[in-house]
This record gives structure tokens, sequence and C-alpha cells, in this order.
């Protein structure tokens, strides 16, 4: 049962505003980490046997959603951070008519889309 909860928990990182990544992976290791203390406590309640047991599987299904729903996160973020899909068709034409043209292609024409002019991680 406390297993169920902390997977129905989980679901609570999404009230946890997007721009706060760090805040929301920070939430679902600290239940990761609960759900493998869980484990700890009940592995020492059931028989040892040779197969996998119901409650093994289940458990190890809830494993793989709480990793499944941190690597959303970290997903999601990485693509909300792109520049925009014409922005990349525009340039990255620009980009292969210089190399055709024996050119040297400047950095800086590749970051000055209007939304990396303020932000640090367009220049990485």
């Amino acid at each position: 049962m406390p297993n169920f909860i902390l997977t129905i928990f989980q679901l609570m990182s999404y009230a946890i505003p997007r721009e706060d990544v760090s805040d929301r992976l920070a939430y679902h290791v600290t239940v990761l980490l609960a759900m493998f203390a869980g484990k700890l406590v009940t592995v020492g309640m059931l028989p040892i046997t040779s197969y996998l047991t119901f409650i093994d599987w289940y458990m190890f299904a809830s494993y793989i959603f709480v990793v499944a729903i941190a690597l959303e996160v970290s997903i999601t973020k990485l693509l909300v951070d792109l520049p925009p899909h014409a922005y990349i068709e525009e340039h990255a034409l620009t980009t292969t008519d210089h190399v055709r043209a024996g050119r040297p292609v400047q950095a800086k024409a590749l970051i000055s889309h209007p939304a990396c002019a303020t932000e640090a991680h367009c220049l990485g």
C-alpha cells in the first residue's frame, strides 16, 4: 500500500512549476529513495524464493513509472529550451550554403535568435 501511495504522489510533481526543473527532479529522486526504503523493509518480511513474486513485479513497474516521469520532466525541459523549428531550418540552410561556397561560418550568426540574446544556454 505505501508503494502505491508513493507512486500516486509522483503525479503531484506536475503541481511544481515547469521552470523549476531542479525542484521537480529532486522530488522524483526523493520519492524513488522512499520507494527503495520501502522495498528494503518488504524484503525482510517475504519468504526467499527463486522467482519474482507479484510484489516484486509490482515494485519494479512502480520504479519504471517513477523513472519515466523523471525522464519526461528532463526531456520536456530540453525541448522547451530549443530555438523554434523555422529558425533552425533557416540557419541550417544558410550554414550549408556557406560550407558549399567555401566560406567560413560565423558562430555568432547561429546564435542570433532573439530568445538567445539574453540566455546563456544558447551560447553553449
